[in-house]
């Protein structure tokens, strides 16, 4: 990474990965009586989830899952760019193949994703379905705490409930010519409860 960089565009050279290396594994300030675990935010853990599984006694994961269209039209491709490698997936050579090489890349990471979440169990793998999260967040966030055996004061509850913003983006596949995608790989949407509509 720090010869090649952490996407296509070469962003993250040199001493950039060693910083966040250092931060990760850097020693944290002392927990209060009330901490009950620790987690974080990062697109490409699910890359790990079968490691953390394994050393981790009590690791739980979460996954937040996009319509796969909707990140087909993304501008953010790190992943594809990253991973395509990984899931048999065509870099792609120009920007018109990015939408049907990223939307492969979603089925088959989600799909290998929900996999390893099936042998987890529902006691440490959860799915939260990231519009339903911006749509009705207070049914989603109480799933989120109830997985992880939290129970909030009803302020907090609603701190945490104001929290998912619905972006500008969602939706944006509507707006595009669904026609350039693999009629099967559309179809396969309804396994992970989306649909082309």
């Amino acid at each position: 990474m720090s010869i090649w960089g952490h996407n296509h565009y070469g962003k993250g050279k040199g001493a950039w990965p060693f910083f966040r290396l250092q931060k990760i594994f850097s020693p944290q300030a002392q927990m209060g009586p009330n901490h009950i675990g620790w987690g974080w935010k990062e697109p490409n853990s699910h890359l790990l989830i079968k490691m953390m599984a394994r050393h981790f006694n009590n690791f739980k994961y979460i996954h937040t899952i996009r319509h796969g269209l909707d990140m087909a039209f993304s501008k953010n491709q790190q992943q594809l760019f990253n991973w395509h490698s990984l899931y048999g997936v065509k870099k792609p050579l120009s920007t018109a193949e990015i939408p049907t090489a990223s939307f492969k890349f979603w089925l088959r990471a989600n799909r290998k994703i929900m996999q390893q979440g099936d042998r987890l169990g529902p006691e440490r793998f959860l799915v939260i379905n990231f519009e339903n999260l911006c749509l009705h967040p207070e049914q989603e966030v109480k799933k989120i705490l109830s997985f992880l055996k939290i129970t909030p004061s009803r302020e907090i509850l609603q701190t945490c409930c104001a929290i998912p913003q619905k972006p500008k983006s969602m939706g944006r596949f509507r707006s595009h010519d669904l026609s350039l995608f693999d009629r099967d790989d559309l179809n396969k949407l309804t396994s992970f409860d989306f649909s082309a509509t």
